[in-house]
């Protein structure tokens, strides 16, 4: 294991020394090329957008009932029948006129029930997309010692372009 180990470490080394002589022997300069050409690169997108969307609805509504008119029918129908009769007779008619009055009452209310229309505005949040032509780079023509070069670029570099030359030896 530690030969192993050692060996890694020497092949390491010598890796980094190689780099070394390497990087020793090339010169990097900084400069400037003349700019002939930068040209907006398009890419068309899909754009997403929220929007209110509202629109005016018939609404229908019922009055709600009420059970006051057949409490109330019940009462009056049970004391006319009380009226009536005698004993167990008039207990009888007790019942079936408080029966009879609840249920004129509530045929009294259900024919009087209405309907109510109003107009409502209604409204909900729609997604929509749409297409937008975005800058996505540009395409650099520029000249350097003679010759013209192409390169896309994030930003419009302007009437120059800054350069980084590395300047390597041939070996013959």
């Amino acid at each position: 294991m530690k030969k192993l180990i050692s060996a890694n470490v020497l092949v390491g080394l010598a890796g980094l020394a190689l780099l070394a002589t390497t990087s020793a022997s090339a010169q990097i300069q900084r400069t400037q090329g003349q700019v002939i050409s930068s040209t907006p690169i398009y890419e068309s997108v899909q754009v997403p957008t929220q929007r209110e969307v509202c629109w005016d609805e018939q609404v229908r509504y019922r009055e709600r009932r009420s059970a006051t008119p057949g409490l109330l029918g019940g009462i009056v129908g049970g004391a006319v029948g009380r009226q009536f009769g005698g004993g167990r007779g008039r207990d009888a008619l007790t019942v079936v006129g408080a029966i009879v009055g609840a249920s004129v009452a509530n045929d009294a209310q259900r024919n009087r029930h209405r309907d109510f229309r109003r107009v409502e505005t209604r409204c909900r949040t729609a997604n929509e997309y749409y297409r937008e032509e975005r800058i996505t780079g540009y395409r650099v023509e520029y000249e350097y010692n003679g010759q013209v070069y192409t390169t896309r670029l994030d930003n419009d570099p302007g009437p120059v372009i800054d350069l980084q030359v590395s300047v390597n030896p041939v070996s013959r």
